[in-house]
């Protein structure tokens, strides 16, 4: 009572309770006697004699007369000495009145984070995927190294994984030139590979959003430029192993503008922010040799080449040029990235890896065979693809089960565009909804860790496209029927005098002429006798039955599946350890489209039709 600043209050000395990077739960009942604003709790530190200040459950227009209970959390970190650390409450006048107040039942602990039971299952990982999945474990305020339950998540889901390096946010000291603070990311980067993680460190060099005030505040001289970004990479590829422990270093990140064009970011601009200081080392001529939309700058940045060629001599591992908005055809920076990466490619650069960022938006269609073949033209100019940084927003925020469902099937195009094109590996940017896009519910986890849709449709694309050969059977090419997986386990045509190509169930069909039509495959395996599962969509009327498979081992044995004459599958595996023939419970020479599939899983043998199991 009796107050005549904010902070009069009763202080307590917590400084002995204080473990560095702890959170905390702070609880308080309080009861305002008269009119207050802005009450809240404040702890306030003492390090190396500077004061600073953490405030708990501010409360701009607080209830007065009765008693109302509070509570927060906070992560309380400091770098130096601590000492001193004192926890009071505090609130301001009305009309230059500071109320009194009453507080009851305050609890100050520690928050160990409980572990979600959902997480104790089988996650990503253990399906037989070609692609590596995972995401970036220091993004968000709960993350591999905060969390235990976004600890269980990498665990179980990643294979792969992305550690930030921004020069920016303290990696570069904030005052003093070729000063760096590299002990957090080592240590990360150390922690990844003892859990056989893929690393990929993002991002080197870039535009000046991701730099330091002093540096983007300041106009620096070519040469001096060059000597910053040799010192930096030199320091970060060199420290501690990182040149051999770091599997892809993201080199160079958005080169170019996001203004929509797919030009370069200016040299210099007002806000010293949306600019490229690295640019100042000029500009060479474009070295592409194309033409027409594919030509969009005369000249590239010398510092991207450069950057490439010096990384180089630091690490033989893999580097990645890296930038967002070129994924689809219909995007603004998608002639410009792919000419840069042709540049590159004449000029010697020693770029390995391209990678689609693939941030996403629900509200909007996309081309995901564009997104397939774009993927496939970067391969075939000798380039490894990934997807690093995929989320897929509700910019409405008005959150649904239908857009719950409708991220469900974007994130399973999304999967399985990717692996059609062939990318290595694709990481999410976060794992849960309270990441960096707020309110749009973008990644496949809750805030709470609960699996979304999002996450089953991850799981069902890398299930469904996790096959020894996939053919979709919906085009030909030179008596050839593609494989759309990355084993590229190709069919030759026997006997189709012209492959015929109908309405199928999802695209197109190849008509069978049910006499002498076959495709056969080489060798997928070395033997047939282990877990296998094959499936396909089969439309047939006739009446004399016919072969739809046959899976030969070279030892002799062999796994027939086909139509009776009964119209009725059949599968017959007496060589391989059946004792008896699966027949389905029904005919399906009706002219309509039926699923069938066979899976044999150690000595349990099963035939699906439809939604059918026929029994053994």
């Amino acid at each position: 009572s009796n107050r005549k600043n904010p902070w009069d209050a009763i202080v307590v000395d917590v400084k002995d309770k204080l473990v560095n990077g702890q959170e905390y739960i702070l609880g308080a009942w309080i009861k305002l006697t008269g009119s207050a604003v802005n009450l809240r709790a404040t702890l306030g530190i003492r390090v190396n004699g500077v004061n600073s200040y953490i405030s708990f459950f501010w409360t701009p227009s607080p209830v007065s007369g009765s008693y109302m209970y509070y509570t927060d959390s906070k992560t309380i970190s400091w770098t130096g000495n601590l000492e001193s650390a004192n926890l009071y409450f505090e609130n301001e006048s009305v009309g230059g009145v500071y109320s009194d107040y009453l507080i009851d039942d305050v609890s100050f602990m520690e928050y160990h984070e409980a572990l979600n039971p959902l997480l104790d299952s089988t996650g990503l990982t253990d399906i037989r995927s070609v692609m590596l999945i995972g995401g970036c474990v220091t993004e968000g305020d709960r993350n591999y190294f905060t969390s235990v339950n976004a600890n269980a998540v990498v665990r179980k889901d990643c294979n792969a994984v992305t550690v930030q390096c921004y020069p920016g946010w303290g990696r570069w000291d904030e005052t003093v030139k070729h000063v760096y603070h590299l002990e957090e990311f080592n240590k990360w980067v150390r922690e990844m590979k003892e859990e056989h993680m893929e690393v990929t460190a993002h991002m080197l060099l870039g535009w000046d959003q991701y730099f330091p005030a002093w540096y983007r505040d300041n106009d620096f001289e070519p040469d001096t430029l060059e000597a910053m970004m040799q010192s930096w990479l030199n320091a970060i590829i060199g420290s501690q192993g990182n040149d051999t422990l770091v599997d892809i270093w993201n080199v160079v990140n958005e080169a170019i503008n996001w203004d929509g064009k797919g030009g370069y970011w200016p040299i210099y601009a007002a806000n010293h922010n949306n600019a490229c200081e690295l640019q100042r080392l000029g500009f060479e001529p474009d070295s592409s040799g194309l033409s027409g939309n594919q030509f969009v700058n005369a000249g590239h940045p010398v510092y991207i080449r450069k950057a490439f060629e010096y990384a180089r001599t630091l690490t033989d591992k893999k580097l990645e040029l890296r930038d967002s908005d070129f994924e689809f055809p219909n995007s603004s920076k998608y002639h410009a990235e792919y000419q840069l990466a042709v540049h590159l490619k004449n000029v010697g650069a020693p770029v390995d890896v391209i990678g689609f960022q693939t941030h996403l938006n629900l509200e909007e269609n996309y081309d995901w065979k564009g997104y397939t073949n774009n993927i496939k033209r970067y391969r075939q100019l000798g380039y490894e693809v990934i997807i690093p940084e995929v989320d897929i927003g509700d910019v409405a925020k008005n959150w649904s089960d239908e857009k719950a469902e409708l991220q469900k099937t974007m994130y399973y195009r999304l999967v399985t565009a990717a692996i059609e094109g062939g990318a290595s590996g694709l990481q999410t940017w976060g794992f849960t909804d309270d990441g960096w896009r707020p309110g749009e519910k973008a990644f496949p986890y809750t805030a709470d860790f609960a699996p979304k849709p999002a996450y089953y449709g991850i799981k069902d694309a890398l299930t469904d496209m996790s096959n020894i050969l996939y053919w979709k059977m919906d085009e030909t090419t030179d008596s050839i029927m593609p494989d759309v997986m990355t084993r590229k386990n190709d069919g030759m045509l026997h006997n189709f005098d012209e492959p015929i190509l109908e309405n199928g169930f999802k695209a197109n069909a190849l008509r069978f002429d049910g006499v002498d039509d076959y495709i056969t495959t080489g060798t997928l395996s070395d033997t047939i006798s282990g877990d296998l599962t094959f499936s396909c969509l089969v439309k047939t009327g006739g009446a004399d039955g016919g072969m739809i498979a046959r899976l030969a081992g070279d030892e002799g044995s062999e796994l027939l599946i086909g139509v009776d004459g009964e119209g009725k599958i059949f599968v017959d595996a007496l060589q391989d350890g059946l004792h008896g023939s699966l027949a389905s419970t029904f005919p399906v020479n009706d002219d309509e489209w039926h699923f069938v599939a066979f899976q044999r899983d150690s000595s349990s043998f099963r035939l699906f039709v439809d939604s059918s199991l026929s029994p053994v």
